[in-house]
């Protein structure tokens, strides 16, 4: 005869399909408040990174202007509480006369009590193309 009650086998396997889940990608909302003049630093970043998938999705208005939609990009955790984020653009729209048109970027994500970000603009001939300093949240 059968002694276990079904409802703690119904529990038992919810439980094991949450463990399974996948992690979910964790989404910053970045607001720069001080910037240098040099240009390529937005206002505003996203940063949708996907640990487990060795992924990050980045979008601000350049790059919503230049491309449409978030860029691929690259990110390494440098300890428990810091992580870098690297990425590229193409083509930018403001690209000074004459100068080169692709840049690169690079933003650390620092968490606290609060989440801050460093963010760093280089263009393609190595020249300062920016940098700035901002909080982020993480989005819900």
């Amino acid at each position: 005869m059968f002694t276990s009650k079904p409802h703690s086998f119904l529990v038992a396997g919810g439980l094991s399909l949450l463990l399974m889940t996948p992690a979910l990608a964790q989404t910053y909302e970045c607001e720069i408040r001080q910037r240098s003049w040099a240009g390529l630093i937005s206002e505003s970043y996203r940063f949708e990174i996907e640990a487990e998938k060795g992924r990050v999705l980045v979008l601000d208005p350049i790059i919503r202007f230049a491309e449409g939609k978030p860029v691929k990009g690259a990110f390494e955790s440098l300890s428990d509480t810091e992580t870098r984020v690297m990425w590229s653009v193409e083509d930018v729209p403001i690209a000074p006369e004459g100068g080169p048109t692709d840049a690169t970027f690079e933003a650390v994500l620092t968490k606290d009590e609060t989440t801050t970000v460093q963010v760093k603009a280089v263009w393609s001939d190595e020249s300062d193309a920016g940098n700035g300093k901002g909080r982020c949240v993480l989005a819900q």
